[in-house]
């Protein structure tokens, strides 16, 4: 399946002084929202193969081969036509209350669809990281 992102990014300035005076942030997906836009008759579920069970992920103990182990992932949600998920991708820094590190419990992706076929939108809230301001 292929998206559509659209991003409004202005150009820099075109000379390296007027560079120096840009503030450089990098913006991170930190809410992802996932539509389920249609019912599938069989398969196209979204898995998270590590979702609250670290020891797999520490251990390396999961599989990011959806195709084959679609349903031994700790978390298997079945689309459903007007229904949504919606993940944080980073943890919360302790220190500062802001956006920290990447989240990797939140590994996901789409298993195989074996009949029908499956339509989603995502809507990813961007925020810069914990260390940044805007």
């Amino acid at each position: 399946m292929r998206a559509l992102c659209l991003y409004n990014i202005p150009p820099l300035p075109p000379t390296l002084k007027e560079r120096a005076n840009v503030p450089i942030f990098t913006l991170s997906r930190y809410i992802t929202i996932l539509f389920f836009l249609n019912n599938v008759t069989e398969g196209g579920e979204t898995a998270f193969p590590v979702a609250d069970r670290e020891e797999l992920f520490v251990g390396k103990n999961y599989s990011t081969n959806l195709s084959r182990n679609c349903n031994r992932g700790s978390l298997v949600v079945k689309p459903v036509k007007g229904s949504a998920l919606l993940w944080y991708n980073n943890v919360l820094d302790e220190e500062s209350g802001k956006m920290g590190e990447v989240d990797m419990l939140t590994l996901h992706g789409g298993c195989d669809v074996i009949e029908g076929e499956k339509w989603i939108a995502n809507l990813w809230l961007n925020a810069p990281r914990g260390d940044q301001t805007v």
